[in-house]
């Protein structure tokens, strides 16, 4: 099995991005806390980086990651156009995404998501890959208890980026009591 290389260059050439280069460097700061900075250049588009954190916390039973990119993009659409791509401007966009997960016991977990986006086209331009696997990210937080004989769960879910078409959900709570002879 082949490890993965520290740094990381990959150049090249799209119609989108122009020749380009991406590179990322992954580090290491405690055994539980790890990372991989991006610096990256896309001659149509301009500099761009970011920094991605990964943590596994085994005591507490949590997992996570925080991925941050922030870009000056010289060629960005026009969010609020009919259509977007036919107008382009020079501006800052970026990203903030957190998602956590904490196992308390075996049936007890919190599942936790942040995703903060400069514009719904942002992850579609610069991170086609996990637009694929996650077209509409949403934000929302899970806490879910289940025992023998009852449930519990709680669930809020909130709009984070103004261009969402996603219905916000005040904590939404129920105990279920579960049959028995």
């Amino acid at each position: 099995e082949l490890a993965e290389s520290p740094i990381i260059i990959q150049p090249g050439y799209s119609s989108k991005y122009g020749g380009y280069v991406l590179t990322s460097k992954s580090f290491s700061v405690f055994k539980w806390l790890y990372g991989k900075w991006h610096a990256d250049w896309r001659a149509k588009r301009g500099f761009g980086a970011g920094l991605d954190f990964d943590y596994h916390f085994e005591r507490f039973k949590t997992d996570g990651l925080i991925h941050t990119y922030l870009t000056q993009d010289k060629d960005a659409p026009t969010p609020s156009s009919v259509n977007p791509y036919s107008s382009r401007e020079d501006r800052e966009r970026g990203r903030l995404t957190w998602k956590q997960r904490t196992d308390f016991n075996r049936d007890t977990h919190l599942i936790f998501r942040y995703q903060r986006l400069a514009d719904e086209f942002f992850l579609q331009d610069f991170f086609e890959r996990e637009f694929r696997s996650d077209v509409e990210p949403t934000s929302f937080i899970d806490v879910t208890a289940n025992s023998d004989r009852h449930g519990f769960y709680v669930f809020n879910q909130a709009r984070v980026n103004k261009f969402e078409d996603v219905i916000e959900k005040l904590p939404e709570i129920r105990f279920d009591w579960k049959n028995a002879p």
